[in-house]
């Protein structure tokens, strides 16, 4: 009995690519941030902190946090081009960012220089 092996070679090469073009695109999903969404969501922090860190240095009662969650995700949501799932993500970037953040006043609102 004799192996044809260009038959046995050009199945694996179909099986591969039925496999490549429609079995995998359904198993594995893609979440990938395009590079205009990561412009954005890089934008939309650094000046969400940068605005919070100016209105905190004309009344130290706001929370930076805050103010710079609600402008970053404001700009996000305005742009449209960020799904909803990836708001997770902004916030632990903002956090972060905020974290380090010099501290400005000491813990009786006095000016640190």
């Amino acid at each position: 009995m004799e192996v044809d092996y260009k038959i046995i070679a050009i199945s694996i090469i179909a099986l591969a690519m039925v496999y490549t073009g429609f079995i995998r695109p359904y198993l594995v999903k893609r979440n990938l941030l395009t590079k205009e969404m990561l412009e954005l969501i890089d934008y939309a922090c650094e000046r969400g902190v940068g605005y919070a860190e100016q209105l905190y240095k004309s009344d130290q009662s706001i929370d930076r946090q805050k103010i710079a969650l609600d402008f970053a995700f404001d700009v996000v949501r305005k742009a449209g081009i960020v799904p909803e799932k990836y708001l997770d993500i902004i916030r632990g970037i903002i956090e972060d960012k905020v974290r380090q953040l010099p501290k400005t006043h000491d813990e009786n609102g006095d000016i640190i220089i």
